[in-house]
């Protein structure tokens, strides 16, 4: 009997060992990536870098963001190269870093696919100056599934600016994600973009009621067609559905969004949380101005602790001088952003807790529309409204546009002329005031 029970047990074991067997070389395996260019925004901040570019004709040498696949986030970048060995050209992606000032950096990646075999580099270049480890001498150290994190410690020096990772031989498809350039004792990327989530941003006006508060340089959202605009987007947003965008590849100007608002003299909290392009070299700033001031809050060094998936807050204090009241804050880029993404925008006076701001989550167009998907949120409450002719332009309904507490409102509108002696009531009877 015994013999029975152990002979059992060790064919159940088999069973399972078996019907584990298809999960684990499943697990074990990288789909071969096929070009698309259908997340080509994601490539923002990189350049393909000589060798052969991506084609969509050539479905053996090519590099692409995909979604395929991913260490973290959405997407990460494909490499694939085949062919005969003597054929000429490598693969390889570039991005220009600020300069260095020859210190020690760490430079790390994650990859999976091909395993590095002598014929992957990165190369450090610029003003004569030639750096190219192998990828192979790596040191290889954490995994995360099926992939691997390689880093190595790199002395970069002073005139290197452009940084490349590339293949110089076949593989049939090398996938790498989370890109970084680390400066010894600091925690801020030299690389922008390197996980391949931050996409180019596009312009759309279909939005802009969601400007509500806030005015523009020069008063035109598109300073120079695509490459120069800001403008509220749906695209993302770290709270409620939309924040502004202003996007800056131009280098004959700047773009900037404005809010006036009348301070009291004190110190006051400018906090916001942003997403996309901040780089490190002064283009992207806070200004307060007015009455003959300008102050301006460079973005370097003012991020919190606070992070929320890809976005990151900032804060500011902020000093309004002796009859310095009529002033504006204003948020400028220069240069250097493919898309800067900003929300939850909060001016706050020092001991308070009210938000100074209108409309700083770009959520509220400032003119209600009405629906009725929320008219169970009215429960308990009354409309003595009598008739109008269009319900557009007056009405009484529940909305989650806005709202002080929680995730709904009541709005009252009345702007039909032809029903002024009407009212709109919101009423709720049966109150014991005893």
């Amino acid at each position: 009997m015994k013999k029975l029970k152990s002979s059992v047990a060790l064919f159940v074991s088999l069973i399972m060992v078996l019907s584990l067997m298809p999960q684990m070389a499943m697990a074990a395996t990288v789909q071969v990536p096929t070009y698309t260019d259908e997340y080509k925004s994601y490539f923002c901040y990189w350049q393909e870098n000589n060798g052969y570019n991506s084609n969509p004709d050539n479905v053996d040498r090519f590099s692409c963001v995909t979604n395929a696949i991913a260490h973290s986030g959405e997407h990460s970048i494909a490499l694939r190269r085949t062919g005969e060995a003597s054929d000429n050209g490598f693969i390889g992606i570039s991005q220009n870093i600020p300069k260095s000032d020859g210190s020690t950096y760490t430079v790390s990646f994650w990859a999976t696919g091909t395993e590095p075999n002598g014929l992957q580099c990165i190369t450090f270049a610029g003003d004569g100056v030639w750096q190219n480890p192998n990828i192979q001498n790596f040191t290889k150290g954490d995994t995360d599934g099926i992939w691997t994190k390689y880093s190595s410690d790199i002395t970069i020096n002073k005139d290197n600016y452009v940084f490349t990772i590339l293949t110089d031989g076949n593989t049939d498809g090398w996938y790498i994600d989370d890109i970084s350039i680390v400066k010894a004792g600091t925690t801020t990327n030299l690389i922008t973009n390197g996980g391949f989530e931050e996409k180019t941003a596009e312009y759309t006006s279909a939005y802009e009621s969601y400007f509500n508060g806030w005015t523009r340089w020069g008063d035109n959202a598109r300073l120079n067609g695509d490459v120069r605009f800001s403008c509220v987007t749906n695209e993302m947003s770290h709270s409620g559905s939309k924040s502004v965008v202003l996007r800056n590849v131009d280098t004959s100007g700047s773009v900037k969004i404005i809010h006036d608002i009348t301070l009291p003299t004190g110190t006051y909290t400018v906090s916001f949380w942003c997403a996309g392009a901040v780089t490190a070299n002064d283009s992207q700033c806070l200004t307060l101005n007015g009455d003959s001031l300008w102050v301006k809050y460079s973005m370097d060094g003012r991020m919190s602790a606070e992070t929320d998936g890809i976005w990151s807050r900032y804060e500011f204090d902020i000093e309004v001088p002796e009859g310095k009241t009529g002033l504006s804050i204003a948020f400028y880029s220069d240069r250097d952003t493919e898309g800067w993404y900003i929300d939850d925008v909060s001016l706050i006076k020092k001991g308070t807790t009210n938000n100074l701001l209108i409309n700083g989550s770009f959520d509220f167009s400032g003119t209600p529309t009405y629906t009725s998907a929320y008219v169970a949120y009215l429960n308990n409450w009354d409309n003595w409204s009598a008739a109008t002719t269009d319900e557009s332009l007056a009405f009484m309904c529940a909305t989650n546009e806005i709202a002080h507490s929680g995730s709904y409102s009541a709005v009252i509108r009345h702007a039909d002329d032809s029903q002024k002696w009407s009212a709109i009531t919101l009423a709720q009877s049966g109150l014991s005031l005893e």
